[in-house]
């Protein structure tokens, strides 16, 4: 380290230049490991206390998170830091998504190994709930193999499992949630018994599943819930008026902001007494105009006034987005903390925001073509490689989606980007994609466990694209051609 940082008596002084030097070019270059090594020593002597007081703390635990020598300071901090909202924000999302998942395995003392199950495609859900109904053996992760399958447990056959399972639990026709916003996000269904007798056990389901993919830090891009769940699956805070709109935003603005913003006198030239409302809700007036419940007791008989508008508004949306799916949200988080330990799962929701918990389920919403061919290894001839890229700049969101789940088996890069793309092997181990050949095939095949597709020779962008749409359109059919199907 250099002379200025040992200047001074005072750790005030030290704290400020070691996290100078860590700030430095990116994390401080080769300054970052001997700068870690010192700040450890120096906490060891004096007690995280002398960090967290300080009043850079904040920014010296974002210059830790973003270098992997930062790591071990960090994990020795982090359960301190449960206490203080903005040093937890500080905190890289890469490095929240590697510590989500660590602390989570070795909670339960020395790492143990995944465990494995079989399970059957064409009864997938069905087989999930009863071979996952005990949560606890999945807590060092999964294995999955398809019964029939010749091609073993693989790490590409738990991200497919998981993903499909999760579409077709958070598919609306299957009835356990809604969508109000063209399906960009979804919330419990306040009537999913009617659509599903057994919902409970489903939605238990969804919350093992989340646990499963925050510990093998995979996503699945289908649970793209409102801010509202993600709010009660973390317990952070109060539900507001304003995220009523991510749960339906047509009720938002026709019934809430109408209210709020008087337009009721501006628009249709009417007081709040014609509208001649009680504090109760009648969630489907038009199909259902009988079916109200009160939003307290008494409620039907209390008239909303000028005075009392807001809390009735207050009440209404709480009842939306709290109330009606209790037990719904309820089941989701008991299925999660049936692999995460409560204690384990308490910390979690301190360190890890709402928004932040839907990028480390869901990944990225759109793919990065430069972040992927910056972070891919290349196996073919160099025309093959340009070919392959040009292609993919030519593709639609929709396409490039689809190619990356048949080379990796998600439809979205992780928190991180493709340079943290998850392979085979450990939890954690990352699997660059790759490009190679393809002798024995006229088609593109797809090895999702390595993250790696075998191009055959191509010599055109047009005949390259086609056969990569060709490709994935096969194994999408479920009756794959032989040269498509992903190893």
């Amino acid at each position: 380290t250099r002379p200025s940082v040992l200047r001074g008596g005072n750790v005030s002084t030290m704290l400020e230049g070691l996290c100078d030097l860590l700030s430095m070019t990116g994390g401080g270059g080769d300054l970052s490991e001997p700068s870690c090594m010192l700040l450890q020593v120096l906490l060891e002597a004096t007690g995280p206390s002398a960090l967290l007081t300080w009043s850079g703390a904040a920014k010296m635990i974002g210059a830790l998170s973003q270098v992997a020598a930062g790591k071990e300071v960090l994990d020795n901090l982090v359960p301190s830091l449960q206490w203080e909202p903005a040093m937890a924000r500080a905190l890289s999302l890469e490095y929240k998504r590697k510590w989500v998942s660590e602390v989570i395995r070795c909670s339960g003392g020395p790492a143990g190994d995944a465990a494995e199950i079989a399970v059957n495609r064409s009864d997938l859900l069905r087989d999930l709930l009863m071979k996952m109904k005990d949560g606890k053996p999945y807590q060092y992760g999964v294995k999955i193999r398809f019964v029939g399958e010749e091609t073993g447990a693989g790490d590409g056959h738990r991200r497919e499992c998981i993903r499909v399972a999760m579409a077709a639990l958070c598919d609306r026709e299957f009835g356990l949630f809604k969508s109000h916003d063209g399906g960009r996000s979804i919330h419990p269904s306040s009537i999913a018994v009617e659509a599903e007798p057994e919902c409970m056990k489903y939605f238990h389901l969804v919350g093992k599943l989340i646990a499963v993919s925050l510990i093998h830090m995979e996503t699945i891009p289908a649970a793209r819930f409102t801010i509202a769940l993600r709010k009660m699956i973390l317990a952070a805070g109060p539900l507001h008026v304003g995220d009523m709109a991510s749960v339906d935003p047509e009720f938002y603005l026709h019934k809430v902001q109408y209210l709020l913003l008087n337009k009721y006198m501006e628009e249709d030239k009417m007081s709040l007494s014609d509208l001649d409302l009680t504090f109760e809700d009648i969630p489907q007036p038009d199909l259902f105009p009988n079916a109200s419940h009160e939003l307290y007791p008494g409620g039907s008989q209390a008239q909303v006034t000028e005075e009392n508008k807001l809390h009735y508004v207050e009440l209404l949306c709480d009842s939306r987005m709290r109330g009606a799916v209790a037990e719904q949200v309820q089941a989701i988080i008991d299925g999660i903390r049936s692999i995460i330990p409560q204690d384990v799962w308490s910390l979690i929701q301190h360190i890890i925001s709402p928004d932040e918990l839907d990028l480390l389920i869901c990944g990225l919403q759109e793919v990065d073509v430069n972040d992927w061919k910056a972070h891919s290894n290349c196996d073919v001839d160099q025309e093959l490689w340009e070919l392959f890229w040009a292609a993919i700049d030519s593709f639609d969101s929709d396409q490039q989606k689809a190619l990356l789940e048949f080379a990796t088996g998600s439809r979205t890069p992780p928190v991180g980007g493709f340079a943290s793309l998850p392979g085979y092997g450990s939890v954690g181990d990352i699997q660059k994609f790759t490009l190679a050949r393809n002798l024995n095939s006229t088609l593109p095949v797809a090895s999702t466990c390595f993250n790696t597709i075998y191009l055959p020779k191509y010599t055109s962008q047009n005949e390259m694209a086609d056969g990569l749409l060709e490709a994935v359109a096969h194994r999408d059919a479920g009756g794959f051609h032989e040269a498509a199907v992903a190893r």
